[in-house]
């Protein structure tokens, strides 16, 4: 029996249409870090990875997490104004 073997773009193909569709909403922040993690295991180069996290990951993340907290911000100021 031959041992199925796939690339490396195949592997993260695939971790891509498994995890991308749960990257939504409040779940969005854990599942990106996770796909980060995933994408990292299948390159096997620590400098390439973190060099793509901090160019693709990063931004987006602190785009959710800074949104989330303006929101947070406002909610609260008008709940005090009432």
């Amino acid at each position: 029996m031959r041992k199925a073997t796939y690339t490396k773009g195949e592997i993260n193909r695939l971790i891509d249409g498994l995890l991308h569709p749960f990257a939504r909403g409040e779940d969005k922040v854990p599942v990106m870090v996770l796909d980060a993690i995933a994408h990292a295991l299948v390159e096997q180069d620590p400098k390439k990875s973190l060099m793509k996290f901090m160019r693709y990951t990063a931004p987006e993340l602190v785009g959710t997490v800074a949104r989330r907290e303006g929101h947070k911000r406002r909610h609260i100021s008008s709940r005090r104004s009432r």
